[in-house]
């Protein structure tokens, strides 16, 4: 069954924040009040994200997304 896209827009404050949503199942994040703190943030998450997925072996965020296993 496909599941329908999911974006999460609440909460992302740094990289594993936004790995986790991935991982759980988000299509789409979205980095809102993060930059207030942190303007570099969105890079950041971009470059951590890149890394979360050399180290893990995998091809492209479509292998990220829903990838949680409990």
């Amino acid at each position: 069954m496909k599941c329908q896209p999911t974006r999460y827009a609440v909460g992302i404050l740094h990289h594993a924040h936004a790995v986790e949503f991935l991982l759980a199942g988000a299509s789409a994040i979205e980095v809102g009040t993060a930059n207030f703190m942190n303007p570099a943030v969105t890079g950041e998450i971009v470059d951590y994200i890149a890394d979360y997925l050399i180290r893990h072996k995998m091809d492209s965020v479509q292998d990220l997304i829903g990838a949680l296993e409990v």
